[in-house]
């Protein structure tokens, strides 16, 4: 398994705050990552000495230096997992039972970090990140087959109306219909009462060169429609996926943005709008940019 700063990874600066690291264009010198909590003397989560933190998601990357890192955390190492209590357990041994070794599965959120809330909640940081392609298939197909554990589509429901309307301050819903994205996100699960969300990494043998991205923020603003052809990216940081629109010229989407985690499905049309960093790739790196499944 990976040893470098890789996409998934947490880390924490020596201002105390903690950052998810993204993708695998990372070097020597800078991390990019996003943070996820800060310091706070008011804030509902506590560490191990009592410091209280509080939850701040963006999707703002920050190039953090590596000389400033005081803490790096792989999911994949955590501990305790075949320890983890109720909803958590109990999934755990679901993919267990469906092939997937406890090395290829990591334990994300406070609780890899040791945060605990001082009102937990049935949406609490408790996540998983699967390592490996076969390893996200797997998962997948077991899902398609057990009624015990709902794909997104049939979690269509508060979990999904709270989300849309965290994003609707931050995304125009005429640009991006949010409504119909979340319906292909299947890795964001209902055990009992508790929501679990699954994330996704690849193997350093499996990082193909067009993933080595860093957001470029730069070149014209471009409307595309198609059909998506290729979907296997979809479900990982960047968000990838291929178009090929009507005068059959093909387009690679990028997009860094949590929102967007599964967010097309091969053979959907879609409206695109972003900057064209290249002639035939495109970046959703703006609020101000979208997705509109057609």
């Amino acid at each position: 398994m990976e040893t470098a700063f890789w996409d998934g990874d947490y880390i924490q600066d020596k201002k105390g705050i903690f950052y998810h690291v993204l993708g695998y264009n990372n070097n020597l010198n800078f991390i990019n990552a996003v943070s996820l909590y800060i310091p706070d003397s008011t804030g509902p989560y506590f560490d191990k000495n009592g410091l209280r933190y509080k939850k701040q998601c963006n999707d703002l990357i920050t190039r953090v230096p590596v000389d400033s890192i005081i803490l790096h955390l792989k999911p994949y190492l955590f501990p305790d997992k075949a320890a983890l209590p109720g909803p958590w357990g109990d999934f755990l041994k679901f993919m267990v039972g469906n092939g997937i070794s406890l090395m290829n599965i990591g334990v994300c959120g406070s609780k890899l970090l040791g945060l605990t809330k001082q009102q937990p909640s049935i949406r609490d940081d408790i996540d998983f990140i699967i390592y490996g392609d076969k390893n996200r298939l797997k998962l997948k197909r077991s899902l398609g087959q057990n009624e015990k554990f709902y794909l997104g589509e049939r979690l269509f429901d508060d979990y999904y109306l709270e989300l849309i309307e965290k994003y609707r301050t931050r995304h125009s819903l005429e640009i991006t219909n949010f409504p119909v994205i979340f319906k292909n996100r299947w890795s964001s699960i209902r055990v009992g009462k508790t929501i679990i969300t699954i994330r996704f990494c690849l193997k350093q043998r499996e990082v193909k060169e067009f993933m080595n991205y860093s957001p470029i923020y730069n070149g014209p603003v471009v409307n595309i429609e198609g059909v998506v052809i290729k979907d296997s990216y979809v479900d990982y940081m960047p968000r990838v996926f291929v178009v090929n629109t009507q005068g059959n010229k093909k387009f690679m989407v990028y997009t860094h943005y949590w929102a967007f985690q599964s967010c097309v499905k091969q053979g959907q049309e879609v409206r695109v709008n972003g900057v064209q960093f290249q002639p035939n790739k495109v970046e959703i790196s703006s609020y101000d940019h979208g997705i509109y499944i057609l």
